[in-house]
């Protein structure tokens, strides 16, 4: 973010004017008797140009990139807000790099494949989308996967097929993930969102993409053991949490947020509680512990979002 001075200036008997940075105004574009849009807040204005910026092109050539990092680089570059990417093909570990990424990166394509080059597009409107839209269907498959395992707590036997649906449920969450941060890396380039709320939304869905892991890894140790269905309990708490949180967050609502914190110091308890009673029992191994520690991490995510949703209550009248 930048800031930079401007003087107030009069002009006649009813305007006051401000000059424009020329950087801002050639990168955009812009040029005399263009028009822009003004945000009005209480204690700000946010300026919005008409026009769109150039789009973002790109070339990789990396003969040392493995799967991996080609993988990341590519990702990178759509957070970016890149429109269009060009990659040297070296070898068909890389090859699989972009493949895999176009499936995980929403809107991308392989608009031509030569060979030894590939170029990606990324067909995306940003007003096509609305975030807190995107934020509440990534909540719907958290909640979705909650429910599931408290089903699979209640099932007399371990449905090995399930893990292939969580898998891909897991995956959808990352697939809105990656485009929320793009949408978030565009929406403040272009003024349409603060450098606070692009900073807090981007702790936000980072939190949420981590409840989402965790709920895999609780899946994947579950599946063959017999579980204690006093969990369920927990996971029902959980749900109510999450949706919870999350209209702490939209509303930007301290009080809320602060219920959440109660909340979940009961939930910690109630783990406590029954980490005690397996112990006792001698059922505590390898996997319960894996899944006290992800629920433990999931406490810790929402409380993420909570403390976030009361920094956003204190900010929203001053930026």
């Amino acid at each position: 973010m930048k800031f930079e001075p401007r003087k107030i200036y009069v002009s006649g008997t009813n305007s006051y004017i401000l000059t424009l940075p020329k950087d801002w105004v050639e990168r955009l574009g812009l040029k005399k008797g263009d028009i822009v849009f003004l945000e009005i807040r209480e204690k700000s204005i946010c300026v919005h140009s008409q026009k769109k910026g150039k789009d973002f092109i790109d070339f990789i050539d990396d003969p040392k990139a493995t799967f991996k990092h080609l993988f990341r680089l590519i990702i990178a570059y759509y957070i970016a807000g890149f429109s269009s990417i060009k990659m040297k093909i070296h070898n068909e570990d890389q090859r699989r790099a972009a493949l895999f990424a176009t499936d995980m990166l929403m809107g991308a394509e392989i608009l031509e494949d030569i060979g030894n080059e590939l170029q990606l597009e990324i067909f995306l409107n940003l007003e096509r989308f609305e975030i807190n839209s995107i934020i509440e269907k990534m909540c719907g498959v958290i909640l979705s996967l909650l429910k599931d395992y408290k089903n699979l707590i209640s099932s007399s036997f371990r449905e090995k097929e399930i893990l292939s649906s969580v898998f891909a449920r897991e995956n959808e969450v990352d697939r809105l993930y990656f485009l929320l941060l793009r949408l978030l890396t565009l929406s403040g380039r272009e003024g349409i969102m603060s450098f606070f709320d692009t900073m807090n939304y981007r702790s936000a869905v980072k939190a949420l993409e981590r409840i989402s892991d965790h709920l895999n890894r609780i899946f994947e140790v579950s599946i063959n053991i017999s579980l204690n269905e006093e969990i369920a309990e927990v996971v029902e708490r959980f749900e109510g949490l999450v949706r919870k949180t999350i209209v702490s967050f939209f509303k930007s609502d301290r009080i809320i947020a602060e219920e959440v914190f109660e909340e979940l110091e009961k939930v910690r308890s109630l783990l406590g509680k029954i980490k005690v009673e397996i112990e006792k029992s001698g059922s505590m191994d390898l996997n319960y512990q894996i899944i006290f520690e992800s629920f433990e991490r999931l406490i810790g995510y929402l409380s993420d979002i909570a403390e976030i949703s009361i920094d956003r209550s204190i900010l929203k009248n001053t930026c």
